[in-house]
């Protein structure tokens, strides 16, 4: 089985990225009055924001190949 991420730190940034991406494109949407877009990017933003904080937290470090 593949892991997802060779580090922690690696996971954090790339699911904070994201989480970050994702709050572009609803200030995106809510500029264009599409709030269903909106509330879909948020809520995707909030789910990746919270699994950064869980791998921050040790809590996914099954899915992380130590150097």
């Amino acid at each position: 089985m593949a892991k997802l991420f060779k580090t922690r730190a690696d996971a954090i940034t790339c699911n904070s990225d994201e989480a970050a991406r994702a709050w572009r494109e609803a200030a995106k949407a809510q500029k264009r009055g599409d709030a269903a877009a909106a509330r879909t990017w948020n809520e995707w933003a909030k789910d990746c924001d919270e699994t950064a904080n869980r791998f921050a937290a040790g809590d996914y470090d099954d899915v992380i190949t130590n150097p």
